[in-house]
């Protein structure tokens, strides 16, 4: 129960290094706890004990913490260059196989004690604080039982090396990171390095940050085992919590009631086998006693195929002396169980995760291992087992399953060479930056469509022009439109290819379709076929979001040269024949009578119905004049007033600024004249003017510009002549399928014709 506490209160704060710790312990254990009395020496087991669950315990989750970090970025690493083995499996192998951990150093020693190459005591002196099933603080440490050191020292000499299998392990780990490092390049090898020897040393540090953790159970046991001296209940203080221990301890009385009712508590749950994952509907029948899975799949914890005969113990006690190449399964190990580690040739445990303490050393010793619910119950000793670490498989060697599981419809494990490569760093570095330019290019599109036309539109008008209509004047409309949408196809497509990781996500739609192939086979509520679909589910959305790259990196160009073409490419839109004469019309504010001069270039005529310099009629004083007359005679209003009018309303429109009104100018360049000119309107103070295209030679000008603020010159208009005979983009049958339909018509094809040659996904 202290052991509970200790790993509930590992959530404070860190205050000191882990040898910082390792100190403290060592120093307090040589305080003299013997004597009991007095309030100041209780207090003071009190706070060598809350030291030890608060940043002992504490400092062992944060190296388990670090370790699985390490682990998960090694993983993502090996996962953008490795499809067809599972990522997770060759982190785990090439996190092992380093400098000797303190596991296989304790190993090795004992080793050589077992030989009579060494001395127990001198192994005790280092690892006296370990012992068998050390994290029940009831559970002897091998300073206090030396005999079971000493026959663990003999079993363990009974094996191999530690050394040599950790040696042997060790050069199997660098040949796998040499292959992986040789398809790398320079930058990514120098990354790969880096981030195997993080995982190496963090995997390592977690022994040692076990190795101390123990040195601060030991002195909790130490304070447990003299409290139980001081209360004359021996071993059973174990069963009392922290608060009832130094409860006792204060008033000197014996929970005897509080010991009997933990005892009992602890037979029952001894009595529990908990599933690997528990939810809220497991929670519900927790307790019952289930049926055994038969499945034989398992959580692969080290790599390796090994078949061997089974040796099921429940303690390291229980190995004893066996011949060499057995199959070692158990509940759980801990460092007392190494020694039976030397002579197997696999590991079964039924619970344990990639950084438990028998992961971290069947990986060093090259030892394939699995963790499989039930195993002790599903298999008895001297069964022939074949452990597949590398896929997770324990089943009885004389079984098919052992070497192809047949998969049923409950069986939801996947094959690794069936599962859709994950997104590598090359397509999340394509999204991050589809992204960012999908932004920019959204506040440039904002920007296009709601600014004034001359801010941004007409200037990016400009740009296409600049770069595309001599093209159009050489090969026309409809052939530049085809070659526009080709271009935009194949730009997109290569594009696609050459910034997103083309090959995985290929890979990928191969596989999704295969196994949704496979799904079909089996029944629509099975839970392989849901395993199956939901395997393939994500690749779609991944095809989509990889075509969307080149969209979101081109898509301010793709928009506005949409735009563009619709504003030129239609037959409505083109420009008139060359010599084709124009109107201007300027727009002024209705009050404004002063002459307005229409300044044009000499090579263009103004015609002699509309000469160079006109007026406004004076709108008002006509009006006002008018209005004079219908208010003295109100008789003649109906004879002088407009149809519908009163005078009401004659009498509001005057009150009100007058309408713009227009004055307009025919305007006859040269015969045949092809080109622009550029024309102005002059009046006293302001002027604005616009530029006419005609013919071919240059891009149509707006038609329609704004006068400058607060200028009685509102605007000035072009107005072309409506061609002489229809015009059309490109007739197929007859009817004219418009620009439109030919860019999408081309688009079309040239996307399945690049995409089938490029073998774009």
């Amino acid at each position: 129960m202290l052991g509970r506490a200790a790993n509930a209160l590992a959530t404070l704060p860190v205050t000191q290094s882990f040898d910082d710790v390792a100190d403290y312990v060592r120093k307090h254990k040589a305080i003299d706890l013997k004597t009991l009395s007095g309030e100041q020496r209780i207090d003071q087991w009190q706070g060598h004990e809350a030291f030890v669950m608060v940043d002992v315990a504490r400092r062992e989750v944060l190296s388990g913490l670090r370790a699985g970090h390490a682990l998960d970025q090694l993983r993502e690493f090996i996962a953008d260059y490795v499809w067809d083995e599972d990522a997770g499996a060759i982190s785990r192998l090439l996190s092992s196989g380093g400098a000797p951990d303190a596991s296989i150093t304790a190993d090795t020693m004992l080793y050589a004690v077992g030989k009579g190459e060494a001395a127990l005591d001198d192994w005790l002196a280092i690892h006296s604080h370990r012992g068998v099933g050390e994290f029940d603080l009831a559970s002897p440490r091998w300073r206090e039982t030396p005999e079971a050191a000493r026959e663990a020292a003999r079993r363990l000499a009974s094996g191999e090396s530690p050394t040599e299998r950790h040696h042997r392990h060790a050069n199997a780990v660098q040949r796998k990171a040499e292959a992986i490092r040789a398809t790398l390049s320079a930058v990514d090898a120098k990354e790969f390095d880096r981030r195997v020897s993080l995982a190496s040393q963090a995997v390592s540090g977690r022994e040692a940050a076990k190795d101390q953790l123990m040195l601060g159970y030991d002195l909790l046991r130490d304070i447990g085992l003299h409290a139980g001296r001081r209360l004359g209940i021996g071993d059973d203080v174990f069963y009392l919590s922290r608060e009832q221990l130094f409860a006792a301890l204060r008033s000197g009385e014996t929970a005897a009631t509080e010991i009997q009712q933990a005892k009992a508590i602890h037979a029952a749950e001894a009595r529990l086998q908990p599933p690997r994952f528990i939810d809220a509907d497991v929670a519900v029948r927790f307790g019952e006693r289930q049926a055994i899975d038969t499945q034989s799949t398992a959580m692969a914890i080290s790599g390796g195929v090994a078949t061997g005969p089974a040796l099921v113990v429940h303690s390291p006690d229980e190995v004893g002396q066996v011949p060499r190449g057995y199959v070692l399964v158990c509940p759980s190990t801990d460092p007392s169980w190494t020694p039976a580690f030397t002579g197997a040739s696999a590991l079964v445990i039924e619970c344990g995760g990639a950084l438990s303490h028998g992961a971290v050393v069947a990986r060093e010793m090259g030892l394939p291992s699995v963790v499989l619910a039930d195993a002790t119950r599903r298999f008895k000793t001297g069964d022939v087992l074949r452990v597949d670490g590398d896929s997770g498989h324990a089943a009885l060697a004389d079984d098919p399953s052992a070497i192809d599981p047949l998969p049923t419809k409950n069986d939801v494990h996947i094959p690794q060479l069936l599962l859709p490569p994950p997104a590598g760093r090359k397509d999340r570095t394509a999204a991050r930056w589809r992204n960012r330019a999908a932004a920019v290019w959204t506040v440039f599109l904002l920007a296009f469509f709601l600014l004034p036309n001359a801010d941004v539109r007409w200037p990016t008008f400009a740009v296409f022009d600049a770069m595309l209509w001599q093209v159009i004047r050489v090969i026309g409309w409809p052939i530049t439109v085809a070659i526009l949408a080709m271009l935009t196809a194949a730009v997109t497509l290569l594009l696609q290819r050459a910034v997103t990781d083309n090959r995985r996500l290929l890979e990928a739609k191969r596989r999704a379709v295969l196994l949704r192939k496979r799904a079909a086979e089996w029944p629509v509520d099975s839970p392989r076929r849901v395993a199956l679909l939901r395997a393939a589910a994500g690749v779609p959305a991944r095809v989509l979001g990889a075509s969307l790259v080149p969209a979101g990196l081109l898509l301010g160009p793709m928009v506005a040269g949409f735009i563009w073409l619709g504003a030129r490419a239609e037959p409505a839109a083109w420009n008139v024949a060359a010599g084709s004469a124009v109107r201007v019309v300027v727009m002024t504010n209705g009050d404004w009578t002063k002459p307005v001069t229409l300044n044009v270039p000499t090579s263009v005529a103004i015609d002699s119905t509309t000469p160079a310099v006109q007026s406004l009629p004076p709108i008002r004083p006509t009006l006002q004049r008018l209005l004079n007359e219908v208010t003295a005679s109100p008789a003649k209003a109906t004879d002088l007033l407009p149809v519908n009018t009163t005078v009401d309303e004659l009498r509001a429109y005057l009150h009100a600024p007058l309408p713009p009104q227009g004055l307009t100018w025919l305007l006859r360049p040269a015969e045949n004249f092809d080109g622009m000119f550029y024309v102005q309107a002059n009046t006293e103070g302001a002027a604005t003017g616009a530029g006419i295209t005609i013919g071919n030679s240059r891009p149509p000008q707006p038609s329609l510009v704004g006068g400058p603020k607060e200028s009685p010159l509102r605007s000035i208009e072009v107005i072309y002549p409506r061609p002489a005979l229809e015009r059309h983009f490109v007739r197929i049958t007859g009817v004219d399928v418009g620009w439109v339909g030919v860019y999408v018509g081309v688009y079309v094809l040239a996307l399945v014709i690049v995409r089938r040659v490029a073998r774009v996904a």
